[in-house]
This record gives C-alpha cells, sequence and structure tokens, in this order.
C-alpha cells in the first residue's frame, strides 16, 4: 500500500483535538479551556475535508459561526468576571448603593444567550459533520462507517452522543444561574424559598455531571476519529481523489486557503486587545502570534526570508508579553494596583510594570506593521504562482485603508501607552483604545474581503474555464 500524506491524517486529528477544548462544563459563565481554540482546529480540520462534498462545507460553515461565537463569548467573560465586579466596587467605594443580584442575573442572560447559540449554530454543524462522513462512506466503502450495532451505523451513534452532548452541556450550565430568580420571589413572598444561598452547591454538583458527560462524548468522538485514521484503505482513497480531482484546481485552493487563513488573522488582531480578567490579561500577545503566524504561512507562497522575519519579530513579541504576565503575576500577588499610590516600594515595583506595558505597546505594534508589509509582499507572490491578477481593484483604495489601518494602529498604541502611565487616574482609557482595535479589526477584515472577492472570481472563472475542457474532452 502506497504510503500516506498527511493531508487526510492531518484533517482527521485536528477534528479530534478540537474536541479537547470543548468537553469541559462552563460554570458561572466561565470557560477553563477557551472553545475558540476547538473551533479554530476544527475549522483547520474542515478545511480540507470541504472540498469533498457540500455537507463538509455546510459544517464549516456552522464552526465558522461558532468561531465568532466563542469570541464574543470570550469577552462577555471579561465583562462579567472582571470589570463589571470592578465598576460594582468603585461605585460602593463611592457610596452609591448596587444591587448585590446585577451581575447574577447578567450572568443568567449570558448563560441563556449563550446556550440557544450553541445549540442553533453547533447542533445543525455537528449533524453535517457526520453527514459528511456518511456520504464519503458510501462513495468510498468504509469498513468503519458502514459497521451496524443496534440498527445504527457508527456514525449515526456518534452522531447522537454529540447532539446529546451539545443540548446537555448549556442546559447544565444555565440550571444554576436560574437559582438567583428565586431570590426575587422571595423578596415579594415572604414564605417563598430562596436557592440563590445554595446556587454554588448547584454548580459544583451540575459541573460535575456536565464534566461526566463532555468526558462521555470526548471518549466516543476522539475514538471515531482514531479509527478513521486507522482505516488506512479508506485515507488512501480520500487522498486519490483528493490529488486526482482537487489538486489541480489551483486557485480554488487559493481561495479556499485564502479564507481560511483570513479568520486565524483576523482573530489574532483582535488579540491585540488589552482585556483582563482579575487584574491578568485575558488574551496575551502571545496569541496574537500564533494565530497571526499560523494565518500568514496557511496562505502558502511562503519565502524563507518573509517567513524568518515574521518568526523573528513573533518571537520577540511572545517573549516580552511573557515576561509582563509574570511581572504583573508577581505584583498582584502582593499588592493590589491602587496599593501604588500609598506605598513607595509598590509604586516603584507598578512603575517597573507599567514601562514594561509601554514597551509590549510598542512592539505590538511594530509587529502588526510588520505583518501588514509581508501580507502585501505575499500577495505579489501568489499573483505571480498563480499568474492572475488578485489585486484588480483600484491599488489606490487598499493604499488608503491600509493607510487607515496603521492610523488606529498607532492609534491603539498611543492610547495603550497613555493608559499604562495614567491608568490609576483614568480607568476608563482602554475604551478608548478597545475601539480604535475594533476599528483597525474592520479596516483589515475589508482589505481582506475585497482581496477574497478577487480571488473567489478568479476561482470561478477557473472552474468554468475546466467544465468547458470536459465537455470539449
Amino acid at each position: 500500500m502506497k504510503p500516506l500524506r498527511i493531508g487526510v491524517i492531518g484533517s482527521f486529528l485536528a477534528l479530534a483535538l478540537g474536541g479537547v477544548f470543548l468537553f469541559n462544563p462552563i460554570v458561572e459563565f466561565y470557560d477553563v479551556l477557551p472553545d475558540i481554540f476547538g473551533y479554530i482546529l476544527i475549522c483547520f480540520g474542515l478545511w480540507r475535508l470541504s472540498d469533498f462534498c457540500d455537507d463538509f462545507a455546510e459544517s464549516l460553515r456552522g464552526f465558522r459561526a461558532m468561531l465568532w461565537v466563542s469570541l464574543g463569548q470570550l469577552f462577555v467573560q471579561w465583562l462579567l468576571h472582571d470589570f463589571l465586579p470592578s465598576f460594582t466596587r468603585d461605585l460602593a467605594i463611592e457610596g452609591t448603593s448596587v444591587n448585590a443580584f446585577e451581575v447574577p442575573m447578567l450572568i443568567l442572560i449570558a448563560s441563556f444567550v449563550w446556550a440557544v447559540l450553541n445549540c442553533y449554530f453547533l447542533i445543525p454543524a455537528m449533524k453535517s459533520l457526520f453527514a459528511g462522513f456518511a456520504t464519503l462512506s458510501i462513495r468510498s466503502e468504509s469498513s468503519v462507517l458502514l459497521k451496524e450495532k443496534h440498527a445504527k451505523l457508527y456514525w449515526e451513534r456518534v452522531s447522537r452522543v454529540s447532539t446529546v452532548f451539545i443540548i446537555a452541556m448549556p442546559i447544565l450550565g444555565l440550571l444554576p444561574e436560574l437559582t438567583v430568580l428565586s431570590s426575587f420571589s422571595a423578596e415579594v413572598d415572604a414564605d417563598a424559598f430562596n436557592f440563590y444561598p445554595f446556587a454554588s452547591m448547584f454548580r459544583i454538583v451540575l459541573g460535575i455531571a456536565a464534566l461526566v458527560v463532555g468526558l462521555v462524548w470526548l471518549i466516543h468522538y476522539v475514538i471515531f476519529f482514531v479509527k478513521m485514521m486507522r482505516d488506512r484503505a479508506f485515507c488512501q482513497s480520500l487522498d486519490e481523489r483528493y490529488q486526482t480531482e482537487i489538486a489541480p484546481r489551483k486557485i480554488w485552493l487559493l481561495y479556499r486557503r485564502y479564507n481560511m487563513a483570513v479568520i486565524i488573522m483576523l482573530i489574532g488582531l483582535l488579540c491585540t486587545a488589552d482585556l483582563r480578567v482579575d487584574g491578568y490579561p485575558l488574551v496575551t500577545s502571545t496569541y496574537c502570534v500564533i494565530l497571526t503566524v499560523i494565518g500568514y504561512l496557511l496562505m502558502g507562497g511562503n519565502k524563507p526570508l518573509p517567513v524568518a522575519m515574521l518568526l523573528a519579530g513573533g518571537v520577540g513579541l511572545s517573549i516580552l508579553s511573557q515576561m509582563h504576565v509574570a511581572e504583573i503575576g508577581a505584583y498582584l500577588q502582593t499588592y493590589e494596583p491602587s496599593d501604588a499610590l500609598r506605598s513607595p516600594k509598590a509604586y516603584e515595583w507598578f512603575l517597573n510594570v507599567r514601562w514594561l506595558e509601554n514597551l509590549l505597546s510598542i512592539f505590538t505594534c511594530c509587529y502588526v506593521i510588520l505583518l501588514i508589509l509581508l501580507f502585501w509582499h505575499k500577495m505579489g507572490v501568489l499573483e505571480k504562482h498563480i499568474e492572475k491578477s488578485i489585486l484588480q481593484r483600484d491599488k489606490k483604495t487598499y493604499i488608503i485603508k491600509t493607510v487607515v489601518a496603521s492610523i488606529f494602529l498607532i492609534g491603539a498604541t498611543v492610547v495603550s501607552s497613555v493608559n499604562a502611565v495614567f491608568q490609576l487616574d483614568l480607568r476608563y482609557l482602554w475604551w478608548i483604545e478597545l475601539a480604535l482595535t475594533v476599528a483597525l479589526f474592520f479596516t483589515m477584515r475589508s482589505i481582506f474581503m475585497d482581496i477574497g472577492d478577487e480571488l473567489s472570481s478568479c476561482a470561478r472563472l477557473e472552474t468554468a474555464n475546466k467544465s468547458e475542457e470536459s465537455d470539449a474532452y
């Protein structure tokens, strides 16, 4: 038997590893293993498989939607567990009365919305994923997928377990938060029982139940893909089909790689926002480096020198980011940020933290500018590779948008530096930085979408030419 290429096996492996980030319970709307990394891996696995049948393409669209849902979940998690508690503490210090149930009610609302979105996007996506394997089993006669037990095929059983998991997990996370509603009933009716004081106990019990459900699903899910990887005849047939039917469509493959790479790079750019939980960074610049480098390499057409420049800048930024995390972690273990106003030792230490934050902001700005420049260099390389113009639009428009993005980036850097110095006096200055980062995100997204439209036109033209050649033959 011929040796297997890494393509199909790599897709199955990415799908299996993605499940590792999804099985853990979300307690009090706090996710220890961020789902977004699992969805990135699953999208990466479906990236190649989506060319085999429409079910995989439909599944990929669903998991892409969950990428943005999970990104919003991270932001809401930060609001609920860092910003709002800090904000309410400040109001209490100022003497403003604060309702003790405001944050618990917001956690309940967030848990409910997340449960609805999770079921709405994830159930069809997961069903389409296994329906895609059903289609492949018919075409390639997989001995694993066609194995019956209790009048159900193997892929049907795993699909059913996945559906139960998707429904059960958000419900188990939502139920403890519903106890806050009983507190309002107890305020109105003295005879009504208030369950909210027992909310922590419910979270522990239902969290353990959710963990058991998650582990059962994860075992079924991972074993499914392990069996797929061990079915060498099945993988070999998929690999041969890919090389003969799909690989010759170079522009289409470039368009597909580009779409996946752009999503990863845009998420990486959002990771430059300075969001924190209890003073610690929620996302660090290391995440930005990892995601943007993966996205850059995924586009293809890589040259040694640009890749080396990007990796060197990324490694330097990651080292500085980890130094910042370690320094701020050591400070927060000893002092509170406000202690710098009272203690000379705390002030001196906090000053070092702020200078390190300034340096990190400047390095992050330089790294993103380098990334933008290397991106445009890569577009020129890819144009020569496919012998098609993918920059047919007015280049002046691209230049203007790039300059605007750079202005937003530099503005966010300046505000971040000012915030690092005056964060004790101007505590909500970071909102301006966040707004500028979001503006940078949408400006770069506009550029990426314009180029994607050009690539899509080239891919459609290539498909039409291939069809005409087949008809002529």
